[in-house]
């Protein structure tokens, strides 16, 4: 998924294959890793985990969370049509 300043790319599964794995990069030539997407079983919800010393200004912090949120949506769209 591409955005103005970031792009946000699956990179594989979690270890059950039950949910997705993201990772959040620049849109750069030279991508710079800025956090990975994942879902997290207490918060029963998709996460964001930056790696450290990264900077994100509103826009790029209201893309991530609006693809997370449209992740958990679907998500659980899945548990009750299962």
């Amino acid at each position: 998924m591409d955005m103005k300043w970031i792009k946000i790319m699956e990179i594989g599964t979690s270890k059950t294959g039950k949910t997705k794995i993201f990772e959040v990069v620049t849109n750069e030539d030279k991508m710079q890793i800025l956090g990975y997407i994942s879902w997290d079983g207490p918060w029963r919800k998709y996460i964001f985990q930056s790696v450290a010393h990264t900077k994100f200004e509103e826009v790029c912090m209201r893309d991530i969370a609006d693809f997370i949120q449209e992740q958990t949506k679907q998500h659980k769209k899945q548990w009750i049509h299962a």
